[in-house]
């Protein structure tokens, strides 16, 4: 399939499923664009700070269409370079484009003007990361930074790919740059906490938290929430899923998979009962992983 075909399809699936986020998640939500003024949401500054100034140009129900519809493409396109670092087949393709459509279900429930950018950020740096354009990583992490405080995942994927086990089984990895591994670590890590201190004095006057509370609820959810048993069977299939053939699935999104556990704690910890979109940044990771027998070709 030409490049042109496969930009046309996946720009074409990417923004349908966009409107249908806009349509019936966004937009009925009377909080989408005015309720997110605390810490630590204020800290999303480039979401927030984009939204602000396409409201300004135009209508509220305008500017979250656009922002939408521009992140969900770029995602859709962050999942093909993502994926086609180990197949561009056809199969392969088919995962990416319908990657927009699947990954909806997170947001079923209090969207938040962030949820989107930071989901195509983050499958980027995934992309660069495992293309190696370390450059390029950079300035994406740098965005990501100051898009949410979750972009330190991607440090933790880049460290886990940096470990020996990794670099045994991917020599084209080592020699690009695990030679430069410890600037590449530093760099990321002097990025990311400027950004963290930067943030923190502009909005320390600012009223919240550096993180809600609700473990609580996360407890009394398991036994009263209704369909806490549905979300289990669910949670148990793609489990299962991302284990099947375990070993026989590519080694970089293995070690990158470390970040799901953190995740699942941080949603006990400090997400709403059922509020799945918290797990937007660890989905393409979790989305290959299950899927790729189809990426294979074998199912």
């Amino acid at each position: 399939m030409k490049p042109v075909i496969q930009f046309i399809t996946l720009a074409n699936i990417a923004l349908i499923a966009s409107l249908a986020y806009v349509t019936a998640i966004a937009l009925p939500n009377d909080k989408f664009v005015s309720g997110f003024d605390t810490r630590p949401f204020v800290y999303r500054v480039l979401p927030n700070a984009t939204l602000d100034l396409l409201i300004g140009l135009t209508t509220p129900e305008i500017a979250i269409a656009v922002q939408s519809a521009v992140s969900m493409i770029g995602f859709a396109l962050a999942m093909w370079l993502l994926v086609s670092r180990w197949s561009k087949s056809w199969h392969a393709f088919a995962v990416a484009a319908l990657s927009p459509v699947a990954v909806l279900v997170l947001y079923a429930l209090s969207p938040h003007p962030y949820d989107l950018p930071i989901l195509f950020v983050f499958t980027l740096g995934l992309g660069l990361l495992a293309h190696e354009r370390m450059w390029a990583y950079l300035m994406v992490f740098l965005v990501a930074c100051l898009t949410k405080e979750t972009a330190i995942f991607l440090t933790v994927i880049y460290a886990a790919n940096m470990a020996g086990s990794s670099l045994k089984e991917q020599s084209r990895y080592r020699t690009v740059i695990a030679g430069d591994a410890a600037w590449w670590l530093f760099a990321q890590l002097g990025i990311y906490g400027l950004t963290r201190v930067a943030l923190w004095i502009a909005f320390r006057d600012w009223s919240g938290g550096e993180i809600e509370f609700h473990l609580l609820d996360q407890l009394i959810s398991f036994v009263a929430a209704p369909g806490i048993a549905f979300v289990y069977a669910v949670v148990v299939i793609i489990v299962g899923s991302m284990s099947w053939s375990w070993s026989s699935k590519p080694l970089w999104l293995r070690n990158a998979a470390i970040i799901v556990p953190a995740f699942f704690a941080l949603y006990f910890l400090g997400g709403v009962p059922l509020e799945f979109r918290v797990f937007g940044e660890v989905f393409p990771i979790v989305y290959l992983l299950a899927a790729w027998p189809v990426v294979e070709g074998v199912a």
